[in-house]
């Protein structure tokens, strides 16, 4: 049965020859938006049970360890961000619009995928040094309690296989086959539960360490299978040192700005949770830990979808600015929707998700989360912009946005803790943050910093941050009307954007038959 496309083209061609005006084909414009739209949903279904993944994985952690053990696995899980950050030196960032630039040509995509891995694999040797000299000066201060320091000994096999998980990982986006690499990323979620609760029973804080080396084998491997025996037959023909180098170089220049603002934003956190450690005890460290783990998870599904989504397409547009605005416009309204919804619906309901999340123990966190989700909104939106720069090869002026930004997020920490404030006012620095790096990602694009944004995009970012601020500012009162004016503000979002969000996921593409 033919396609839509094909009876367009079909339906063009005897109204041609019929002498009738012919029918015209789907704009790219309209292509370019449905493959945001359903790259984005597919992200969104497979994120979905990957946040209940982990949170079930966060849950066992608090039950046993306690919410203290909650904030040591959040330090661990951060550090050995950081450096798997400094030992991917942003490539695998790099790998994502290498192989989407080089769309159509199967070999030279298999040739820049194989010599990424083989580079990757010279650089987590390196970066296995870094972590030696970082467990043996800073992590000591980071992790207080005395097996700390054997984190150094659990990375060095972890290395390489994070390091070729986030390249794998990077080649399916490129290739735009986002399903697959969600796919593989809950497999590895599923897996590390039942293994990562006998752990922690049997082991206790001491069997965090194997659950992040088990976690992440178990992704490489799906990820592998995920990336198909073809592709991965066509890999092995290029797996030449020297080549590989002159293949990654060009590459390297992006990924080491992209390293180095990675390696600022899980290191101005690690600064984060020492000040809180120090200041407001451990058991504060692990409530940082809950708001962020859920923060975290809403990141991860705005970074994967604009690496995926995002940057292959803009990436296409080049010096095309009115294309690329559109394309960053499109994705933002998509996402201030899916995104929106969850932040509000988590922000009413905040104490039982706390609750059922993790531990009563953490409901008394219902405030700080408040001002801390609004700080996601902008967040959102901050991240467009600096996907633009990259993708037009900016690379100073995107490491210029994190420098920024990471500096007013500690600053802001530092002026709390300096003025003896309430722990609650810390979540201010995930606020002050990403409006500094939103605004300066503007100001570096030369564009208007409110112009940027089409109309209905900055109607719903105004709608989003009024409802959660207004919450925000009940909760910091201690006001009881803050629980229904949080439900009333998630029910009227959903019924004002009902009709869109079923236009955004349902709409057809092309003439109807």
């Amino acid at each position: 049965m033919p396609t839509p496309k094909h009876r367009t083209a079909a339906l063009s061609d005897r109204g041609n020859q019929a002498g009738a005006v012919p029918v015209t084909a789907v704009p790219d414009e309209e292509a370019s938006r449905q493959k945001l739209r359903l790259g984005t949903v597919q992200i969104g279904f497979v994120s979905m049970l990957n946040v209940a993944a982990a949170f079930v994985r966060y849950k066992f952690v608090t039950v046993i360890l306690g919410t203290a053990g909650l904030g040591i696995y959040g330090i661990l899980q951060n550090v050995t961000g950081m450096v798997a950050a400094l030992a991917t030196m942003g490539l695998a960032f790099s790998l994502t619009g290498a192989v989407a630039k080089a769309a159509g040509d199967a070999p030279r995509q298999a040739m820049i995928v194989s010599h990424t891995l083989l580079v990757l694999a010279a650089t987590a040797v390196t970066a296995a040094l870094v972590s030696i000299a970082f467990g043996m000066t800073v992590l000591p201060a980071l992790i207080p309690f005395g097996d700390g320091p054997l984190l150094i000994w659990w990375l060095l096999p972890c290395l390489p296989i994070m390091v070729w998980c986030n390249a794998l990982g990077a080649g399916l986006m490129g290739h735009e086959e986002t399903r697959k690499f969600a796919r593989a990323t809950l497999v590895a979620n599923i897996i590390a539960i039942p293994v990562g609760i006998w752990l922690i029973w049997v082991y206790g804080t001491g069997g965090l360490f194997p659950l992040i080396l088990v976690y992440h084998l178990v992704r490489m491997m799906v990820l592998a299978q995920a990336y198909g025996r073809d592709r991965l037959v066509e890999m092995r023909k290029h797996l030449r040192i020297r080549a590989a180098w002159r293949t990654v170089r060009p590459m390297m220049l992006t990924g080491l700005h992209f390293m180095s603002g990675g390696a600022l934003g899980v290191g101005s956190v690690l600064v984060v949770q020492h000040l809180i450690l120090t200041t407001y005890g451990l058991p504060a460290v692990g409530g940082f830990q809950g708001v962020y783990a859920i923060a975290f998870q809403i990141s991860a599904f705005l970074l994967l979808s604009f690496q995926a989504n995002l940057y292959p397409q803009l990436s296409r547009a080049g010096s095309d600015h009115a294309r690329a605005r559109k394309i960053s416009n499109d994705q933002a309204r998509l996402l201030l929707i899916v995104v929106g919804g969850v932040l509000l619906g988590v922000n009413g309901f905040s104490t039982a998700v706390f609750s059922v999340l993790f531990s009563s123990e953490l409901t008394g966190l219902v405030t700080f989360a408040a001002i801390w989700f609004v700080g996601e909104v902008v967040k959102s939106l901050a991240w467009i912009p600096i996907f633009n720069l990259l993708a037009r090869d900016r690379n100073g002026a995107y490491l210029v946005t994190q420098v920024v930004a990471a500096v007013v997020y500690v600053a802001t920490v530092g002026l709390v803790v300096l003025l003896d404030q309430p722990f609650d006012y810390v979540a201010f620095a995930n606020v002050t943050g990403p409006i500094a790096m939103l605004v300066t990602g503007l100001l570096l694009q030369k564009e208007g910093i409110l112009s940027y944004w089409q109309r209905d995009v900055k109607l719903i970012a105004a709608q989003l941050i009024l409802g959660l601020g207004v919450v925000a500012a009940l909760r910091l009162i201690d006001s009881p009307a803050a629980f229904p004016v949080g439900v009333g503000a998630m029910a009227a979002f959903s019924i004002l954007h009902l009709l869109e969000i079923r236009a955004l996921f349902w709409q057809r593409v092309g003439p109807k038959p």
